[in-house]
């Protein structure tokens, strides 16, 4: 039996302080997303991981690389990058009318997301032996979460994903497959 460490990434600082529908904007952690990794550093020392994959952006680079620290290699994966948001990319969530299940008319759609971060896993379990922490961000581990556990995808934003918060995956081996489990959540 295996683990992946599902981790979403620090809090981020938004232009303005307005809390925003980042997709793939590329924003840095702010004071209390840095000390959210400072955080997982401590939690992932007394943890045996084998390695660090990382989303390329900013948020989930930092994040990564603080909480592996001297440690622990740190790798980019592109199968972890948030889904892409179009018209929502950037607006202010105070600006925008959208319903749980609603997604954007140009942006990346959940089954798309989900189907590439299942893909970006799988190769991160075969390309591993040991344990892993995946740093990613919520909408793309929502989809992988509700995966997984027969959530229904069309309310994946619903699943509780906070800033620095982890998700522990068991993973074992089958025929040909992989069988993966949430064993527990924490924040």
């Amino acid at each position: 039996m295996r683990t992946v460490y599902l981790v979403r990434h620090g809090m981020v600082d938004f232009p303005g302080g307005k809390r925003r529908c980042i997709g793939r904007t590329d924003l840095p952690l702010n004071y209390v997303g840095r000390k959210q990794a400072e955080d997982l550093r401590e939690y992932f020392r007394s943890r045996l991981i084998e390695a660090v994959f990382t989303s390329p952006l900013e948020r989930t680079l930092e994040t990564a690389r603080i909480l592996a620290g001297d440690r622990l290699l740190v790798q980019e994966s592109e199968g972890l990058m948030e889904l892409y948001m179009g018209e929502w990319e950037n607006v202010p969530m105070a600006d925008l009318d959208k319903t749980l299940e609603q997604e954007p008319v140009k942006g990346e759609r959940r089954t798309e997301a989900k189907s590439r971060m299942e893909r970006a896993v799988t190769r991160i379990l075969k390309e591993t032996d040991g344990d892993v922490a995946v740093v990613a961000h919520a909408g793309i581990n929502c989809c992988f979460l509700a995966g997984i556990t027969g959530s229904p995808l069309e309310t994946s934003r619903a699943l509780f994903q906070p800033y620095g918060g982890i998700s522990r995956i068991a993973v074992r081996e089958l025929e040909n497959e992989l069988g993966i489990r949430v064993l527990a959540r924490s924040n």
